[in-house]
């Protein structure tokens, strides 16, 4: 087959060119591998739709056939737009099954842009809009057709109604990444929706991570109980979190404190590695872990003496994943000034936050009728000093506090269980009042059902999202040994609409992507993305074309 580069000067002499506005470009077709005599080439760019460039006709779909486009001088481009052959039933005829795209980067240089696999047969009589991954500068588009579709009698040929290319500024903060159909069945995912900056007015959109329990699952064995996940980030898309449990020991004798890493934002996990072994404790976990600056460590814990009576255990790391000490029993927590500290029973909570002013708060619950946050502060950490109690409401079990800037003020974010189907929040600018709670997301299937323990996602800038151990619904709660880790993702709203569907069921994976439902394999129509309160819209596509199985990326605030 001729290049079509050894076409274009012949053809040069034989085709106008068309105008160039600000913001769209038509180009005109100035080559194709062939042309029926019926349906001539003309026809791919007249601006009448009614009109069909067709190539010649295949014995087999295993065919090639191809069309370019061309202007005078380098221009933007940042999609193509097909607009097929459609029969009355809108069902598209002769549009290729399988196809690239390429820019013109010089003579006799094609550039491959995008390479289209499977494309599902268009069938709303809407224009294919194709954007590129990138804004490119050239002076012509080619279209290379390797599989072909039918015609009315099922005949292989490529055949189109119009050809068309230009920019669009919209598509600068929205790229095509490709498309993994057989990995994504009824789903397309949208990269770059993590949360902006904390605000805490919105924090209302919570995706839970699809993954479900196999996220973070306990190893393989008998008893493999695990829940209490706790976040710390390392640096960039590295974070290390830790989780107490049994992790698939042989006999259920001893909760123990364990880590993981994910080096790419939770999208996949480094083995398991114990911290803090039960030592003199029955039970070691409920962990609060907290990176003060680099070599500076703290962790305190739940432990469970002999007396059945749960106290505060404590230790200091250099790296986070070295304690000292790693066993539990020999360092504790003191308080004084809180009635009943010695006997008491204290089982779950055993947050701790460093404020500005170097001073410590811990936060602990008493076994009791009455049960509440209570708080005490220090300036080594370790001997604590009896304040107030912090949260008034009963049956708030809080397992984290993270600090964030906003609006000239340190807001702190809490987050709470009480072994149900709901997990709670509290925003406030006090660390001795935490302000009222309220639900923060419910479960989200039979999965995770029974929702024990939480942890923030935080970078010290903005919130990500919440870890959080659940069982499901048939677990005994005597002893939940179905404990898995889960996750919600503090997400941008994405939603994908048209004058037929409206998509906006979304799941996270990862702590940055969104993936959104699908009830159709390919629909044109326009991407509205909002802030996380699920209300603040943010951005609105141009008209775009998706299918099921795209990769998108959006850059937009």
């Amino acid at each position: 087959m001729k290049r079509l580069h050894q076409l274009f000067l012949v053809a040069l002499t034989l085709f106008f060119f068309s105008s160039i506005s600000a913001h769209s470009t038509e180009y005109q077709p100035v080559a194709a591998s062939s042309s029926s005599q019926l349906w001539p080439l003309t026809s791919a760019y007249d601006n009448n739709t009614s009109t069909i460039w067709s190539s010649n006709t295949h014995g087999s779909p295993a065919a090639t056939e191809e069309i370019a486009v061309w202007w005078s001088g380098v221009q933007s481009v940042n999609y193509v737009k097909l607009l097929p052959r459609y029969v009355q039933s809108c069902a598209a005829l002769g549009f290729p099954i399988d196809f690239r795209i390429y820019y013109s980067g010089g003579p006799n240089n094609w550039v491959e842009i995008g390479n289209y696999i499977d494309y599902p047969r268009p069938n709303r009589c809407d224009w294919i809009v194709i954007p590129l991954p990138a804004t490119v500068q050239t002076d012509g588009i080619r279209i290379i057709a390797t599989k072909l579709g039918g015609d009315d009698a099922g005949t292989p040929v490529f055949q189109l109604a119009e050809v068309k290319a230009g920019v669009e500024a919209g598509f600068n903060q929205l790229s095509f990444g490709g498309n993994n159909a057989a990995a994504l069945p009824n789903k397309m995912q949208v990269a770059g929706v993590q949360a902006n900056a904390f605000n805490p007015t919105r924090l209302s959109n919570w995706n839970y991570d699809e993954r479900g329990s196999s996220m973070i699952a306990p190893n393989p064995g008998a008893y493999r109980n695990i829940y209490s996940p706790q976040a710390v980030q390392l640096s960039g898309s590295v974070w290390r979190i830790y989780f107490h449990g049994w992790d698939g020991v042989s006999a259920p004798l001893y909760d123990r404190i364990y880590t993981t890493v994910t080096f790419d934002d939770y999208l996949h996990f480094d083995a398991h590695y114990l911290q803090i072994d039960h030592g003199n404790c029955l039970n070691v976990g409920n962990e609060s872990v907290v990176r003060v600056a680099p070599g500076d460590w703290r962790m305190t814990y739940t432990c469970m003496r002999t007396d059945n009576l749960n106290k505060t255990g404590y230790a200091t790391s250099g790296d986070g994943a070295n304690w000292s000490p790693n066993t539990g029993g020999s360092s504790m927590i003191n308080v004084t000034g809180y009635p009943n500290w010695a006997a008491g029973d204290y089982n779950g909570v055993n947050p701790i936050i460093k404020d500005s002013n170097a001073v410590w708060h811990y936060y602990f619950m008493e076994s009791s009728t009455n049960p509440g946050v209570e708080h005490a502060t220090s300036t080594d950490g370790v001997n604590f000093a009896f304040v107030n109690r912090a949260q008034q409401e009963p049956m708030r079990a809080l397992n984290d506090v993270k600090a964030f800037s906003y609006g000239g003020s340190t807001h702190y974010l809490s987050c709470y269980h009480m072994g149900q189907s709901n997990l709670w929040m509290s925003t406030s600018t006090s660390l001795s009042n935490l302000g009222p709670t309220k639900v923060a997301f419910s479960s989200y299937s039979n999965e995770d059902k029974m929702m024990i323990t939480c942890g923030w996602v935080q970078d010290g800038t903005r919130v990500y999202g919440m870890l959080y151990g659940a069982c499901a619904a048939d677990c005994d709660p005597a002893a939940p040994s179905r404990n898995r880790l889960f996750a919600r993702w503090l997400q941008k709203k994405v939603v994908f609409q048209n004058n037929y569907v409206t998509w906006d069921v979304s799941t996270g994976f990862g702590m940055k992507n969104s993936r959104l439902a699908m009830s159709n394999k390919i629909e044109t129509g326009v991407f509205k993305i909002y802030d996380t309160d699920g209300q603040t819209l943010l951005y609105t596509s141009p008209l775009v074309t998706v299918r099921e199985g795209d990769l998108w990326n959006y850059t937009g605030s």
